[in-house]
Order: C-alpha cells, then sequence, then structure tokens
C-alpha cells in the first residue's frame, strides 16, 4: 500500500503504457486506371465477423437476428456461437453496409472488423498487367512496381484496448490519420487492350497456340498503350492458377525471334555501311557455314536485291550479311539496341535476353543470330529494339505509368518519357521502313495490309527449341507499324506453337496485327490517307500485284459454330472475323448469313460466356448516384461484373436498371461528378 501511494504517478503511467496499444488505420490504397480514366482496380471495404463463445449469453436468438444479415443458415451461425474457445469466425468480406447492420445489434461477443478488399472489376481484363495483391502488398504487375505510391501510408490510434483489440472508449491518446495511395493511371487504352485480347483468343482459337503474345507500343513515347498475353488469369481469383501463369508475360518470357529479328540485322548492315536496299546478291538457297547448310524456308529468287531478299525473308542472304558485319561490330548493334541488358520499363520480373557469348560468337553463331535463331528475347525487349527504326533510329525506353493522382484528381507525378540513345541515322530507320512497306506490299506480309495506310511490317518464324535440339514446332511472329511515314503505332503478335497447315507469321501473327494497328489508328486520331498503292491488297496467291477490283462474297453462317471453326470458315472467303466475348461459340453475326461483303473486310460475332445462350436472365440493379466502389459492389452482389468510364458519382448505366441480362455479363457505367454548390466551376 504504501509503494502505490508513493510511486503512485510512476505505477500508473506505467500501467497506462501497458495497456496502450498502437491500433492501425489501414490506408486506402489507391485506384488503377487506363489513360483515359477507366478504373481497372479499386479497394471496396469488407469486414469480418468474429465471436467469443464464451460471451454469446442466448446464442439461439442470436443465430436467429445475425443469420439473415450474413446470407447464412441460422442453425450454422448456431453452431458457431456455441462452439468450444474463446474466438470462432463467422463471415468474411461482407460489405460495409453489412458490418454496419451486425455492429447495430450490439450483441456481447461478436466484433466486426473492418479491412479493404482489392477488386478488379474487369476480371480477366488486363491480368497480367495488373498483377494482384497478397498480405504482404503489391505481389504482381504494375501492383507490385507500383506498391510504394499505391499502398499510401497507414495510420494508428494510440488507445487502451481490451482483450481482444477493440479500443476502450475515453481512452484515445493520439490519433495518426492514415493517408490514402496514389491512383495510377497507366498509359493503357482499354478498348484498345480489350481488341489485343480478342485477336489473341481468335488467333489461339484458329491455331490451338499455347501462349500467345502481344503489345502495341507508341513510338515517340514508348509508351505501352497494349499488352497482353495468354493465358492469361483472373486476379480476383490468382490462388486459382498455378503461379507459372503469372510469370507468362511479355517481360518475363523468353522467345527465339526468328524472321521478325531481320529489321535489326539490315538496320545494322545499312548503318555501318555494307549494303544497301539495291544491293545484288545471288542468292543459292543454301549457305554452308563451317560445315553447316543454312537454308531458305522456301525456294525464293535467286537473283535478288537486299531489299528482295528482306520481302522474302532469306535466310541465306542475311546470314552472310551477319558474317560479313563480324561479331565484334554485330554486338555493338546488340548493345546500341538495348538487347544485351533489360528494357529497363516500369514492369517487374523482366528477364534477360539470351545470346551466344561475344567471345564465343563464331560465324556460324553470328550467321544464325542475323536471322533471329540462336538467341532468344522477351517480346518486350523484341519490339522495344524494332521501335528504334519506328522513331527514327532512338532508342526509348517503354513505360506503361503515365501519371500518380491525388484521390481529388490532382496530378503528383506525370511519368516522361526517356530517350536512351541515338542508334541509327533518322535516313537509315526511313530506309528499313521503307523495307518494311515492301514486305506488306510485295512479300511474305500481306496479311499485315491496311487500307489507307502506307503499313510496313515483318514476319517471323522460329523453330522451338528443346534440350535435345530444335524442334518441328514453331513460333510465328508479325511485327507491323502504321503510317511508315511516321508510325504512330507499332504492334507485335508473337504465337508459341501454332497447329494446322498454316502456322507462319505471315498466315497466322500478321492478321492479329492488321486488326489492331487499325484499331490503334482510329484510337490515335490517325488519318488515313489512300493512295493508288494502298487501297486495295495485293491478291492471294500473286505477290507484287495490285488488285484493281476486289470480290464480293456472300457472308457465311457461322451462328452456332465453335469460334475456331468460324473463323477458319470466314478466312477461306477472305473475310476477318472479330470475336467479341470470350464464349466457346458464335451466338451472333454481323452482317447475316448471305450479306454480299467485300474480301478483306472484317465481319463481328458475338459469343457469351456460357453457350447455348442460358434460357433464364436475371435483372440488372440499380447503381445511379452510387459512387464506383458502392456501383461494383452491388453489380457483383447480383452476379455481374462493372466497366467504368469517368469518376464521380453513377450517372448512367447500360444495360438500364430492371433490364434482364446475361448473368456474368459487364454492365458499362459511365460516373460524373457532383457539380459543387455555388458560384464557379471545378476543373
Amino acid at each position: 500500500m504504501i509503494v502505490q501511494i508513493l510511486h503512485h504517478r510512476v505505477l500508473s503511467a506505467d500501467a497506462l503504457q501497458e495497456h496502450l496499444r498502437a491500433v492501425p488505420l489501414p490506408a486506402v490504397r489507391g485506384e488503377i486506371t487506363d489513360r483515359n480514366g477507366q478504373v481497372l482496380a479499386i479497394s471496396l471495404p469488407a469486414g469480418t465477423v468474429t465471436v467469443d463463445p464464451k460471451l454469446t449469453a442466448h446464442p439461439a436468438a442470436e443465430a436467429a437476428a445475425l443469420a439473415p444479415l450474413l446470407g447464412q443458415a441460422p442453425a450454422r451461425v448456431l453452431q458457431i456461437l456455441t462452439a468450444p474457445g474463446q474466438y470462432a469466425v463467422l463471415a468474411t468480406q461482407i460489405s460495409g453496409g453489412q458490418g454496419s447492420a451486425v455492429a447495430a445489434l450490439h450483441l456481447p461477443g461478436i466484433y466486426v472488423h473492418t479491412s479493404m478488399l482489392r477488386r478488379y472489376p474487369n476480371g480477366f481484363f488486363m491480368g497480367h498487367i495488373l498483377g494482384f495483391v497478397n498480405a504482404a502488398g503489391g505481389a504482381a504487375g504494375v501492383e507490385e512496381s507500383y506498391q510504394q505510391a499505391l499502398a499510401g501510408k497507414n495510420g494508428y490510434i494510440l488507445a487502451q484496448t481490451d482483450p481482444y483489440g477493440h479500443i476502450i472508449p475515453g481512452t484515445v491518446v493520439r490519433t495518426v490519420p492514415a493517408q490514402q495511395g496514389l491512383t495510377l493511371q497507366l498509359t493503357i487504352d482499354a478498348p484498345l487492350q480489350a481488341d489485343l485480347q480478342r485477336q489473341l483468343e481468335m488467333a489461339v482459337a484458329t491455331t490451338r497456340a499455347s501462349r500467345a503474345f502481344g503489345i502495341i507500343l507508341q513510338p515517340s513515347t514508348g509508351a505501352i498503350l497494349a499488352a497482353s498475353s495468354w493465358p492469361t488469369y483472373d486476379p480476383n481469383a490468382y490462388g486459382s492458377v498455378p503461379a507459372s501463369v503469372w510469370g507468362n508475360t511479355v517481360q518475363g518470357v523468353d522467345l527465339p525471334p526468328g524472321s521478325v529479328f531481320k529489321p535489326i540485322t539490315a538496320s545494322a548492315a545499312i548503318q555501318a555501311g555494307i549494303v544497301s536496299p539495291n544491293t545484288p546478291f545471288f542468292d543459292p538457297g543454301v549457305l554452308d557455314v563451317g560445315g553447316v547448310a543454312l537454308h531458305n524456308f522456301m525456294p525464293l529468287e535467286r537473283h535478288t536485291t537486299f531489299a528482295r531478299a528482306f520481302d522474302e525473308s532469306a535466310n541465306v542472304v542475311f546470314g552472310g550479311v551477319g558474317i560479313r558485319l563480324g561479331a565484334s561490330r554485330f554486338y555493338q548493334y546488340f548493345r546500341a539496341f538495348g538487347l544485351l541488358g533489360l528494357p529497363g520499363s516500369d514492369l517487374p520480373g523482366e528477364q534477360p535476353n539470351i545470346f551466344v557469348p561475344q567471345a564465343q560468337a563464331n560465324a556460324l553463331a553470328v550467321a544464325e543470330e542475323a536471322f533471329g535463331e540462336t538467341l532468344s528475347v522477351t517480346p518486350l525487349s523484341l519490339i522495344t529494339a524494332l521501335n528504334v527504326v519506328a522513331d527514327g533510329g532512338l532508342l526509348v525506353r517503354p513505360h506503361i505509368g503515365r501519371a500518380l493522382l491525388s484521390s481529388s484528381g490532382r496530378v503528383v507525378k506525370r511519368i516522361r518519357p526517356v530517350i536512351v540513345r541515338r542508334v541509327l541515322s533518322p535516313a537509315v530507320a526511313a530506309t528499313v521502313r521503307q523495307m518494311m512497306v515492301g514486305v506488306v506490299n510485295d512479300g511474305t506480309g500481306e496479311r499485315g495490309f491496311l487500307p489507307c495506310y502506307d503499313a510496313g511490317g515483318k514476319t517471323g518464324t522460329s523453330n522451338i527449341y528443346s534440350a535435345t535440339g530444335v524442334t518441328n514446332n514453331f513460333i510465328a511472329s508479325f511485327v507491323g507499324m502504321a503510317p511508315a511515314s511516321q508510325p504512330a503505332a507499332i504492334a507485335l503478335v508473337m504465337l508459341y506453337h501454332p497447329h494446322g497447315n498454316f502456322n507462319e507469321g505471315g498466315e497466322v501473327a500478321a492478321p492479329a496485327v492488321q486488326a489492331v494497328l487499325g484499331d490503334a489508328m482510329h484510337v490515335l486520331g490517325v488519318p488515313p490517307h489512300c493512295t493508288a498503292t494502298n487501297t486495295l491488297p495485293p491478291k492471294p496467291g500473286a505477290p507484287g500485284t495490285t488488285a484493281q477490283v476486289l470480290d464480293m462474297v456472300a457472308m457465311p453462317a457461322i451462328t452456332n459454330l465453335p469460334v475456331a471453326a468460324a473463323v477458319a470458315k470466314v478466312r477461306a472467303e477472305n473475310i476477318y472475323l472479330q470475336v467479341n466475348g470470350t464464349g466457346a461459340r458464335i451466338l451472333h453475326q454481323d452482317p447475316p448469313p448471305g450479306a454480299m461483303v467485300q474480301q478483306w473486310t472484317t465481319i463481328e460475332g458475338y459469343t457469351s460466356p456460357n453457350a447455348p445462350v442460358p434460357a433464364v436472365f436475371i435483372k440488372v440493379p440499380n447503381v445511379a448516384g452510387q459512387t464506383i466502389a458502392q456501383a461494383a459492389a452491388t453489380l457483383a452482389h447480383a452476379g455481374f461484373s462493372m466497366e467504368v468510364s469517368g469518376v464521380g458519382t453513377a450517372a448512367i448505366q447500360d444495360p438500364p436498371a430492371g433490364r434482364r441480362a446475361d448473368p456474368g455479363s459487364a454492365v458499362h457505367v459511365q460516373f460524373r461528378r457532383v457539380p459543387a454548390q455555388g458560384g464557379g466551376t471545378t476543373g
């Protein structure tokens, strides 16, 4: 007693410190949007309800009150309320409204813990780019590379707590509020990204390729307008796929490029003064290098020029040019193009390219490297190097982050383009681009023809290597850029192990690039410029000629056909099919069967997540006036995904509230800011 009296202050302070706890206030993670503000990742409030069964006084009555709020059977809730021990979980990931309703009951022993749940409203859309968040933070994609900016800064409340960690009323000593994370605005254009994903899915469905990769880049800035890999995953359920799928990214997989690498060889050779487009060559069809015979992919013209050898993708000519360059000079250009290092983008997990070490690069290695064999590069590294040709000879660092914004929309940091170095003279870059136009107009890349744009391209068909050597399987690739005079976009598609009679890059990868490049011209506002040479594509089977009249064909019936069969059926008529949706069958086509369409045009086919169309639809809920987070939760609870445009509160939705729609389909919601009261305007 005497000690308590004499040392009252000290003991009281010690006791207070013993009971004081820093109760964390988690920061709200910043949103991720595309370049136009479409929300791609959001954080929603979620709750966990726990119980101390020893404190429940009337378990049956409490179970009856809790069950409807939690959407559970009363018997199950009662079982948990009467379980042995002092801790059990009743429900997880409940909405904020559910949590408030449970807390309002003031039931002894029932606790509601609030946290934030990361959600990706568009499901599989951009899974590899966005990545996901686990207990440690961003663990893949831009969620990982921009973790520090997105995470914000946690706060805390210093107060006395009970044994369960709950603050005792009236004991708060200090509050440090949390700082919300910044919004990450990407360079991605969501509609263009969706088109790229559709084209990859269509190519996979047609060719049964085991993997596919695609990138669209803005040459002058290095901005990644779209990037996709297949197979992909839903970041909302990242744990349901093997971890190997997470790494199947444009920056994480090395592939032998094949002839799509030849623009780099051509650039180096022309810049070094070894050849010009008009340099004559005799191509015997085989090149003997140290006793090893190198062949062309198919019989080609024997008396040719360097430009024509480029059109026809002559390995023999390019192998000889590589030998003339020599290892020392060739590897200098590899370094200049950034191929012996990492692209240095803001995407995580960049893998280094694989080259024969320069000290071991004999004549055979250099000859094979000249046409894209015995080396492996990531799709991102390859398009970054090819972009040197597109951007007038400059190596530009690729990037996917556009800006970091505050929660009010203020720009905190603008992510600027970075020019690494000059690699080629503008004249050499322009020369190679014009040679690439020849590939599309007169060579192996005619399926990359883009009406009313002078498109340049290059095909690639490379061998897949196994532990025992070269296999009979291929990687089909195509790179395209338009307009060739000053490219506004460059696109690359690579298909790993396509099956079927047609598996070359010009057959299966070029149509995908042609489709997304055309879309990119529209998105970027590049007006068409029709000329006598770029209005009509060459007729099939007659390379080097320009058709004067395109044949009209009757639109075949593809409704109810599997996607791959539908694609094959329209391609047999020289028509392209754009598949909308991810279902197994075509459920609607536009134009209808029998309609007369012009060859080389693109028609629309629509699928559904289920085939056939489900007989029962569900009503779309009303989200008017709700925030993005509230609308996403409302639609998810009803069984729909959400496509977002704008900011603020929900103003317009499509389909409208009350209309019946396919479960699992997307509802497009347009959000608008509510005008401030009083005079003036908001920016």
